[in-house]
């Protein structure tokens, strides 16, 4: 549900009604990112953009539009510098990121599969160019993970937020490991994610309290994490949490029925919704704020 471009800063300014479209179009809201090449892309636009015969109004709104872009919209441990007189295009294979890369934007589209013409791409335009804000998956761990796995790759920080997680149920447990598994495969390292819950004692032969949380840790979780990865739990206060989400640092979704699969019905679904910016800002906000925890971080490092 997002994807990795490469992007001639050179053809956003090319043309007003470009620089307008490149605003609508990317950010990790929009499901597009922009690797950072040239180095500090965000900056090498603006300085273009200072060039160009406008409006101070107008050069205020681009600002305000590349700042969010610069925090929402730019790949992380993607950055190769340009100098004058480089040739973008090589320098774009020569980033952390060129193996990641869905498509190359460019001037003007060369004898490559992956390089378009971002000026007209009426004719010719990359693949699942248009993304939708929700997609329809099957219930399964496996299928879960691959909608959201280049946002799980490229997280510096991840919550999971669900009232009904139980760390002793594999319906639970499995799509977590999932989830750290594809971390792994991400070229920025994260080693720990956060997991958001509530004590459920309404089941007098197996509650779901804090002794039964930290139980599931131990025994059912720690001993499958890869070295040095950190899960860590945070008990809320009932009644506080009810939706189920996935949030990153730079993008949130929300799972329609849970992070939990469900292998006893093949035809199971789960509709999976990619936030809008103030949305993912709004629950990240709330759940970063510790004073909502009932006592201490339960926590298990793997081995």
């Amino acid at each position: 549900m997002i994807r990795e471009y490469a992007l001639n800063p050179d053809v956003v300014v090319s043309d007003i009604s470009i620089l307008q479209r490149f605003f609508s179009e990317f950010g990790a809201e929009k499901g597009r990112l922009i690797i950072d090449v040239p180095e500090k892309w965000t900056l090498f636009l603006y300085r273009k953009i200072q060039k160009l015969n406008m409006k101070p109004v107008e050069k205020k709104g681009c600002l305000l539009g590349l700042e969010k872009i610069k925090k929402y919209g730019i790949s992380p441990k993607s950055s190769f510098s340009v100098t004058e007189g480089d040739a973008w295009l090589s320098k774009v294979f020569e980033s952390p990121a060129a193996d990641d890369l869905h498509a190359i934007l460019d001037e003007e589209s060369v004898d490559d599969p992956k390089v378009f013409c971002y000026s007209n791409m009426l004719g010719e335009f990359p693949d699942d160019w248009e993304l939708g804000q929700t997609e329809s998956v099957e219930r399964s761990a496996d299928k879960m993970t691959e909608a959201v796995s280049i946002s799980l790759r490229l997280a510096k920080a991840l919550y999971l937020v669900d009232p009904y997680f139980d760390p002793r149920a594999d319906r639970y447990r499995v799509p977590l490991l999932r989830f750290i598994e594809e971390i792994g495969k991400g070229r920025i390292g994260l080693k720990k994610l956060v997991i958001h819950t509530i004590e459920q004692s309404q089941d007098p032969v197996a509650p779901k309290n804090r002794a039964e949380i930290e139980r599931g840790l131990n025994q059912h979780v720690q001993p499958c994490l890869p070295a040095g990865f950190q899960v860590d739990v945070w008990i809320r206060p009932l009644g506080s949490m009810h939706d189920r989400f996935l949030l990153t640092n730079m993008v949130g979704y929300s799972f329609g029925h849970g992070l939990n699969e469900d292998t006893s019905d093949p035809n199971s679904r789960v509709s999976i919704n990619r936030l809008s910016a103030s949305g993912r800002d709004e629950q990240w906000k709330f759940f970063a704020n510790p004073e909502g925890r009932l006592g201490d971080v339960l926590s298990v490092v793997g081995t």
